[in-house]
């Protein structure tokens, strides 16, 4: 029988793609070479798609785990909850650092940039808690007949989309550059902050900016 959880593994699947992509533009956009078009493809993947749709199936089971008699995971939920809020805020900070560049302000492709960045590692830490603890725990948890209502919802929030999350994906993965070159990059210990996961694409980006200036 088809799990609930296979529908979501499917999206993880999508998601890793557009993440490769993003990085790539990331990589290229720190040097300067920058695609707004690209970026607001990956807002859209990210809003409608990862942040929105598949964050609304996965609180779906949240619920159903927490609706269980003996609910074991009130904590790794709590953890994973706080990670979709994570996730949403720097969502937050790329379209208003998108509206910022589309009127004219080209200082805020660094917010931008360091907006996906975050965002990247959070998701890249966040997806294998769920494929290798949460969803083979809630597998055990949850008996065929939730699994069969929540796996009927989540087939209904992904008729509702415009498009699906593969196609998107597979979108953002032609769209984006190919690396040709992995140039060094200096890293200066101002651009690591305590709330910065680090990352050479950010320090690359900073160094840009400063150059553009």
């Amino acid at each position: 029988m088809r799990k609930a959880t296979d529908n979501l593994r499917h999206d993880h699947d999508h998601i890793l793609i557009a993440l490769d992509a993003i990085d790539r533009a990331l990589w290229n956009a720190a040097r300067g070479q920058r695609s707004i078009e690209f970026f607001e493809l990956a807002l859209e993947f990210v809003v409608v798609y990862a942040d929105g749709a598949h964050y609304d199936k996965e609180e779906l089971l949240f619920a159903a785990v927490l609706a269980h008699p003996m609910p074991p995971a009130a904590g790794p939920i709590g953890c994973l909850n706080m990670e979709h809020d994570a996730t949403r805020a720097q969502a937050a900070r790329m379209g208003a650092a998108l509206d910022a560049v589309r009127a004219g302000d080209a200082s805020e492709w660094f917010a931008l940039m360091d907006a996906l960045v975050r965002y990247t590692t959070i998701i890249r830490v966040h997806l294998p808690k769920e494929n290798a603890g949460f969803f083979p725990m809630s597998d055990q948890v949850l008996g065929p007949d939730v699994q069969a209502e929540l796996l009927a919802r989540f087939e209904a929030i992904d008729r509702a989309l415009p498009a699906t999350i593969q196609s998107i994906a597979a979108s953002l993965q032609q769209r984006a550059p190919i690396v040709v070159a992995n140039a060094p990059v200096r890293v200066e210990a101002s651009h690591v902050d305590k709330y910065q996961l680090y990352d050479e694409r950010l320090a690359a980006a900073l160094e840009q900016l400063l150059v553009d200036r």
